[in-house]
C-alpha cells in the first residue's frame, strides 16, 4: 500500500466522519425543537387553565356571561372587569397567531386556537371589546381577528342554546350510564 492510499482512505473515513457528525447534528437540532415546541405548548396550556380556572369563579363567570351578551346594565367597574377579564384571552389569540405564522405552533393545535377564537366572535359584548381594544395589538393580528369577526355570525343566543344541548346530552349520557339496579335505588333521578 503506498502513502497515496492511505491519504485516500484517511480522507474517506474523515469524510464519513464528518457526515456521521453532520447527521447527529441534524438530529440533535430536531430534538431540541421538539423539546421546545414541547415547553411552549405546555406552557400555554398551563396559561389557558389558569385563566379558565379564575373564569369559571362564580362572580367572574356571571360577569363574563354578562358582558358577552353585552348586557347595557353593567356598571363602569364591571365593563372594566369583563375588560380585564378578556384581555389575557385576546393576548392568547395573539401569541397564538404569531407562533403559527413562525411555525412554532402546529396545525393542530392552532385550528383548536382558531375555533375558540371563531366561538367567542359572534358573541355582541366580545366584539365589542374588540373594537375597544384593537388598536393595541399589532396590524396584522387585527387585520387576522377582524377577518375572523366579519366570517362569524352575530348572536347572543349561543350562550342558552350551548347550555340547553349541554344539559340534554348530560341527561341521556347519564342515563344511559345507569344501571336497572341504580334507578331502583335511586328514585327520582333520572
Amino acid at each position: 500500500m503506498t502513502l497515496a492510499t492511505l491519504v485516500n482512505i484517511g480522507s474517506l473515513i474523515s469524510s464519513v466522519a464528518v457526515l456521521v457528525s453532520l447527521v447527529y447534528l441534524n438530529r440533535q437540532i430536531r430534538q431540541g425543537a421538539l423539546n421546545q415546541r414541547s415547553k411552549m405548548d405546555r406552557g400555554r396550556s398551563q396559561q389557558v387553565g389558569d385563566w379558565l380556572q379564575y373564569i369559571a369563579q362564580p362572580d367572574t363567570a356571571a360577569l363574563i356571561l354578562r358582558g358577552h351578551a353585552g348586557d347595557p346594565s353593567l356598571s363602569a367597574v364591571e365593563c372594566h372587569r369583563y375588560l380585564w377579564s378578556m384581555y389575557p384571552l385576546f393576548l392568547h389569540f395573539e401569541d397564538s397567531y404569531f407562533q403559527h405564522r413562525d411555525g412554532m405552533l402546529g396545525e393542530g393545535q392552532y385550528a383548536s386556537i382558531l375555533g375558540h377564537l371563531r366561538s367567542q366572535c359572534g358573541a355582541p359584548g366580545f366584539r365589542s371589546l374588540w373594537l375597544h381594544i384593537r388598536e393595541r395589538f399589532p396590524r396584522d393580528f387585527v387585520t387576522f381577528v377582524d377577518e375572523v369577526m366579519r366570517e362569524a355570525p352575530v348572536g347572543g343566543a349561543e350562550i342558552a342554546q350551548w347550555t340547553a344541548a349541554w344539559k340534554t346530552r348530560a341527561a341521556a349520557e347519564a342515563s344511559r350510564t345507569r344501571t336497572p339496579e341504580t334507578r331502583e335505588s335511586s328514585p327520582g333521578v333520572p
